[in-house]
């Protein structure tokens, strides 16, 4: 297992192999995955472009959105969202197309095309800024990224936050737990997601 980047303190950038591009052409490759808070480190430190070691240090590593937008850029890519809740209820969204762009344009989200059991949470993110503690680039009077305890693609604020604190129980404040509100709402905190990029092949 391969563990190379931590960003916004909610989840490891695990490719589970060496060579991510064969992944993309496998299995997929995981980005964001939260099961149990050992991943939380810190909320978002650094301007959004570095990461939080467990020490809630910054240090120089390239930030997780600048790899993803790498990979979404070079061809088209489905992302899926695998989730699971406290009854051991898992389900699953899928998004056929799937980029984000580069820091000069905050990582702005695009994706479409949904298909799963889990509902459409994700879609209404679509052509939104990727919000940090200090970059704030959401549409609310606040930062959503403060209020809601996670960087995330915020409107104002969202429908779905896999980014939001770990409560290690299903019920939570309102939206601040790990959210995907088409399927428990914003007062249930899930379990365990898994956030995983492939490459569409023709």
């Amino acid at each position: 297992m391969h563990h190379y980047i931590t960003e916004s303190g909610a989840s490891l950038f695990d490719y589970g192999c060496a060579f991510p591009q064969a992944c993309l052409q496998s299995f997929g490759l995981i980005f964001g995955r939260r099961s149990d808070g050992h991943h939380v480190k810190c909320t978002v430190c650094c301007n959004g472009t570095k990461v939080c070691n467990e020490d809630l240090t910054c240090q120089r590593y390239p930030h997780r959105n600048d790899l993803i937008h790498q990979i979404t850029s070079n061809g088209d890519h489905s992302l899926q969202f695998i989730m699971t809740d406290y009854e051991d209820v898992t389900k699953y969204a899928k998004y056929q197309s799937f980029s984000i762009s580069n820091e000069t344009s905050d990582y702005k989200l695009s994706v479409g095309n949904f298909s799963g059991n889990a509902g459409d949470s994700f879609t209404g993110h679509s052509g939104y800024k990727f919000t940090t503690k200090d970059r704030d680039n959401d549409l609310y009077s606040g930062n959503c990224a403060t209020l809601y305890i996670g960087a995330w693609w915020y409107s104002s604020c969202h429908s779905s936050n896999l980014n939001g604190k770990y409560y290690h129980v299903s019920n939570s404040s309102y939206a601040k737990g790990i959210d995907w509100v088409t399927w428990h709402g914003h007062y249930y905190s899930l379990k365990a997601t898994t956030m995983m990029i492939r490459k569409n092949t023709k």
